[in-house]
């Protein structure tokens, strides 16, 4: 089987491309918002950008050096860590960091949005936030607010930035149930948010929600793992339909959605699933 695929995936490609343009040409014509998020996912696939940004290439130097260090994680300095963080090394932490490719998507999409503030749910080293921070410091503006529960991560992260000279950035941290309702209060209103933290159902809504209900004008919201369990997948079902959302990309492994600061948009405009944008 794994043969017979591996022999058929260069005739596949092509067909999953082309039901991927029509899908998105047609989810563009229903609204402007939709015809935004598509022109915003298009831009972001061919934009070379990134490539000459002085920046990304000290995030993947440091990436790189992170990935082969293989001492513990929690090294006991910060007291006590969440249980996740418990076995695992340095290098894990790096290898569920977003891809290269993952991360250059979001940096092009802030550099298209330009929004003033935005937030990030799940930090870890730093990999992601660093690129949309770096996105923030080349338009000429913008904050990132970033949280997590692990002291050992965003330690990391924090050197991280310190190194490339990144200086635009809020590190929150704690149990998102203890610190994600103040951090809207004290730091929003927010007009991007990067949600890839606490995977499950009631959280996610509660996040997006809270993040659209504190805001003064839309808000371009990037759900990470919409498949990633049986939590996330009811979120996602749920949010289509979602009373402030305004329009959704149904990128598979993630969405990327326009939601309202108020409630009751009629109808949202939600794309089909595309397949193969990540793997």
């Amino acid at each position: 089987m794994r043969r017979l695929l591996v022999r058929t995936m260069p005739l596949v490609e092509p067909l999953i491309r082309l039901r991927n343009e029509r899908a998105l040409r047609a989810f563009a014509k229903q609204s402007q918002e939709a015809e935004a998020l598509a022109s915003a996912h298009t831009e972001a696939q061919r934009d070379p950008g990134v490539a000459a940004s002085g920046y990304v290439k000290a995030i993947e130097a440091v990436r790189h050096e992170y990935s082969q260090r293989d001492e513990p994680l929690v090294d006991g300095t910060l007291g006590e860590s969440v249980p996740w963080d418990q076995g695992r090394t340095i290098a894990d932490a790096s290898r569920v960091s977003r891809s290269p490719d993952h991360a250059a998507y979001l940096y092009h999409l802030i550099r298209q949005r330009r929004p003033k503030r935005v937030l990030e749910l799940g930090t870890n080293l730093g990999i992601s936030g660093s690129y949309i921070a770096a996105a923030l410091k080349e338009h000429g503006g913008g904050e990132l607010v970033t949280m997590d529960a692990s002291p050992y991560r965003q330690r990391l992260a924090k050197d991280l930035f310190e190194r490339v000279g990144l200086d635009n950035a809020r590190f929150v941290l704690g149990d998102f149930a203890d610190t994600f309702d103040r951090a809207v209060q004290e730091h929003g209103p927010f007009d991007f948010a990067f949600i890839d933290g606490n995977h499950t159902l009631e959280p996610t809504l509660h996040y997006a929600e809270s993040v659209c209900e504190a805001a003064d004008e839309d808000v371009w919201v990037v759900f990470d793992d919409i498949r990633w369990s049986e939590g996330m997948e009811e979120a996602w079902r749920r949010l289509r339909k979602h009373p402030r959302m305004l329009a959704g990309l149904d990128l598979y492994r993630l969405s990327l959605c326009v939601m309202s600061s108020a409630s009751g948009n009629g109808a949202p405009k939600i794309s089909p699933p595309l397949y193969g944008a990540f793997r």
